[in-house]
């Protein structure tokens, strides 16, 4: 990180935003102008959100500026993020021609609009992003609330690969497909990308009613998938693991059959975007075998 320039544009984006409204914002504020420039105005579409405790929420946009804070670009006080008073006037002029302007309209716009002002507009433009919310009723009714959580009533077993995705829209695909149980079928549940870790993931979704099931027993030893450099190499690997490791899978398999009778809506994951390059479609493969159900990979 340069000391003097944020790493990333969605980083200068963000602390533009604040300098643009004054220097100072609520993080409450921040979160909702932040969503509002990012979705409605911005071409880069630098954060994307979820339907969090008080609305939409982004948590890379918190992590970005807790960063921030570390670096010296930024301070919070009583909950107010505050540009450091030496880079007062910096970050705007950071944006490229076409951000500057757009950055520029979106604040003459939302000049006055703080508070449950605009929690209030968010909430009746974005009902979506009240179904979480801890305030909603203060804001909209009930029945806009309950008309716009995604509920489904049909039985459906789905796999779900995280490879491209921010944490934000990985979350939106469980939540708009009515998953209720997440099973984590890596061997180790680590992550350098954000927001992929066991525990972040964990607590995270249990936040927003959806369980969190690590089966490391369904995992493949991360030596084992050092030398993937093609197609065949996958294929190798894969015939590898149907002998052995999903063949001495019954308890587990039976174990998947059991949530996905008790819960209807279940969905196992891991890294990579394709099923065809990833072990849980192997395991999707088994269960649609073993007990007949139809997978679907999302």
């Amino acid at each position: 990180m340069n000391k003097k320039k944020p790493t990333f544009k969605r980083q200068r984006v963000s602390l533009a935003l604040i300098e643009s409204f004054g220097g100072t914002l609520s993080k409450t504020d921040f979160q909702k102008l932040l969503f509002l420039y990012s979705t409605i105005f911005s071409k880069s579409k630098p954060y994307h959100f979820i339907p969090y405790f008080y609305g939409c929420y982004s948590f890379q946009a918190n992590s970005d500026l807790g960063t921030m804070i570390k670096y010296g670009f930024l301070s919070l006080e009583s909950n107010f993020y505050q540009i450091s008073k030496k880079y007062v006037g910096n970050f705007i002029d950071l944006l490229d021609k076409d951000e500057k302007f757009r950055l520029s309209i979106f604040a003459n716009k939302f000049a006055n609009m703080r508070g449950k002002k605009l929690i209030s507009y968010v909430y009746n433009n974005f009902p979506y992003y009240t179904i979480h919310s801890q305030i909603a009723k203060d804001y909209v009714s009930d029945d806009i609330v309950a008309q716009n959580r995604p509920t489904e009533n049909t039985a459906q077993f789905f796999t779900i690969g995280y490879e491209g995705k921010t944490i934000e829209e990985y979350i939106n695909n469980l939540i708009q497909q009515d998953i209720r149980v997440l099973i984590d079928v890596r061997k180790n549940a680590m992550s350098m990308k954000y927001g992929f870790s066991k525990n972040f993931l964990a607590h995270t979704l249990k936040n927003i009613g959806i369980e969190y099931i690590h089966m490391p027993e369904f995992g493949i030893e991360s030596e084992n998938r050092q030398t993937l450099n093609s197609i065949d190499d996958y294929k190798k690997l894969f015939k590898q693991y149907k002998n052995t490791t999903l063949k001495n899978s019954d308890i587990g398999l039976k174990k998947l059959f059991e949530l996905f009778s008790t819960h209807k809506r279940i969905a196992i994951t891991c890294y990579e975007k394709d099923i065809q390059m990833c072990h849980r479609g192997c395991i999707a493969n088994e269960i649609e075998k073993t007990y007949t159900i139809n997978i679907k990979h999302i």
